[in-house]
């Protein structure tokens, strides 16, 4: 399975150097495990606030498979330093140099873009990124139209507000149509004239017919 910026032949040699027992500082890679095992820097129980947000995302987006150490420590940094752009690209680089990926289906450069511009979206990645943030990204990167923003939903005091306009403060109004219903007078007493149907026969006068039945209306009132 492939990472982003190295070629297998690459972390094959680097391993090769693992095992000749040659671990050079200035050759740490970001994908490989040797190089980043869980030590004083960061344990893998002690991920950063948002990073499984972040991983979710890229993960479900963007066919991540796995992640290491180097991701973790990497992906805090990005947090710390987004407001410096240089800094907040070579860190988003070396965060996807570190992720094995099912397949490279977005170019890096894509991802370079939406990584720390959900990172300020969702604040650190405090929340998850949500279907319209990810859209409006991607079409600000393809130069497509915005989406359409979501419908904005009710705090508790605006549906508060919103119910007391209708049903009055404590239920008065409820209470008004209650005591209005029940001092309402009694429904009076119908009688119902029934007319039966013209059917059109020889034998059917229609005069008689609608005479009755305007008589049966006005009794019906």
């Amino acid at each position: 399975m492939p990472y982003y910026g190295t070629k297998k032949s690459q972390r094959k040699h680097h391993r090769n150097k693992h095992l000749q027992r040659r671990r050079p500082a200035f050759e740490r890679a970001p994908y490989c495990n040797f190089c980043y095992i869980p030590s004083g820097e960061i344990l893998y129980n002690q991920h950063p606030t948002g990073f499984f947000n972040f991983w979710n995302w890229i993960k479900d987006n963007h066919s991540a498979r796995n992640y290491n150490l180097c991701t973790v420590i990497t992906f805090a940094k990005l947090k710390e330093n987004i407001a410096e752009l240089n800094t907040a690209a070579d860190l988003t680089t070396e965060i996807l140099k570190s992720i094995l990926f099912s397949t490279l289906s977005t170019p890096i450069l894509e991802l370079l873009y939406y990584i720390p511009a959900l990172c300020e979206e969702t604040q650190g990645y405090s929340s998850a990124p949500t279907e319209y943030q990810t859209t409006k990204l991607y079409n600000l990167y393809h130069n497509l139209p915005p989406p359409e923003a979501p419908p904005e939903t009710m705090n508790q005091d605006q549906l508060t507000a919103v119910l007391t306009t209708i049903f009055g403060t404590n239920g008065q109004n409820i209470t008004q149509l209650t005591t209005a219903l029940g001092n309402a007078p009694p429904p009076r007493e119908l009688t119902i004239a029934k007319v039966d149907n013209f059917h059109g026969k020889d034998d059917e006068d229609p005069y008689e017919w609608l005479e009755r039945f305007e008589t049966a209306a006005n009794t019906n009132q």
